[in-house]
């Protein structure tokens, strides 16, 4: 099993930042130089939705905030209803590409028969900020995606672009109420824009487990190795390897066992006598240093760990 070492708390929300107020969640990293880099993070607001804002990391082997964006750069319909981002923008994913700059996000919007739904979106950065290149998703419903798609990770070949993303499959009623199901498929894309599926089959579910997701994927050794988040119970980090990107082997066992995660949790941010229930978790590579960013939940509130690699 690979050994990481816990760096402890890197960001947690603040009521005085109104687009993380309650949570911080999933993020990106975009390497400015040596000694920093630009998170893209998702944050809840007081309204329990999500935007995406940034943040500015100090990067040494005890990485710092530096700054906080005061307003979101990917905010969602304001007064508007209906939109695929309507109920939040999380999950983003910046990626440079032929001399353009994209930022893929996840549009949530709340379901009334069941929970919710996830359908990919795409900003192009243009004059310093980034608007949104259509008010649908990137990826249309078909017969290969006919429910949602969710969080992925980009990953640049010589002259194409390979998406690793969550599918979902149908919703499952169980014992009176509609469960989901998801895993992660591949696509292919030479502009950014354009994306080819063939429902090819990335990750997919075990025995007992509901979801695989998040993917980070990097190059590693000669291979490329994806690290992703899989959930029974509870979600717990795997990594998957392949020569090519396209075919992964077998599942390695655990990334960070869930009791350490447990103790992490207690010793860094709450004290012993309060109780943690139903952590969930996942990793995210930031670039290609040998750190990661681990997104902890407890208490219903969001908070940013980090560990390296040993």
């Amino acid at each position: 099993m690979e050994k990481w070492t816990n760096k402890g708390l890197l960001i947690r929300p603040s009521k005085k930042i109104w687009w993380m107020y309650s949570h911080v969640g999933a993020c990106c990293a975009e390497v400015i130089n040596k000694n920093l880099i630009k998170l893209y993070i998702s944050g809840r607001g007081k309204d329990n939705k999500s935007r995406i804002g940034t943040v500015i990391i100090k990067w040494s082997d005890k990485p710092t905030v530096m700054k906080i964006s005061k307003n979101p750069i990917i905010d969602i319909p304001n007064l508007k209803a209906g939109y695929f981002h309507t109920d939040g923008a999380l999950y983003p994913e910046i990626t440079k590409f032929k001399g353009k700059t994209f930022l893929y996000f996840c549009g949530w919007l709340n379901y009334k028969t069941f929970k919710y739904n996830c359908n990919i979106g795409l900003a192009l950065k243009k004059s310093g900020s980034f608007k949104l290149y259509s008010k649908a998703p990137i990826f249309k419903l078909d017969d290969i995606d006919p429910i949602g798609t969710g969080s992925m990770c980009v990953f640049k070949k010589k002259n194409y672009l390979l998406m690793y993303y969550v599918s979902f499959d149908e919703w499952v009623k169980k014992r009176g109420k509609f469960q989901h199901k998801y895993y992660i498929k591949i696509a292919k894309s030479f502009d950014g824009i354009n994306w080819i599926k063939k429902n090819k089959i990335a990750v997919k579910i075990k025995d007992q487990e509901i979801a695989v997701s998040k993917p980070s994927v990097i190059s590693e050794g000669g291979k490329i190795s994806m690290y992703f988040s899989a959930r029974s119970k509870y979600y717990k980090i795997f990594k998957v390897s392949s020569k090519d990107g396209l075919k992964f082997g077998k599942r390695s066992a655990e990334i960070i066992k869930f009791i350490f995660f447990l103790e992490t949790l207690l010793v860094n941010r709450y004290s012993v006598k309060r109780y943690v229930y139903n952590p969930q978790f996942y990793i995210e590579f930031l670039e290609r240093n040998k750190f990661s960013s681990i997104n902890s939940f407890s208490d219903n509130t969001y908070d940013y760990l980090i560990f390296k690699k040993n």
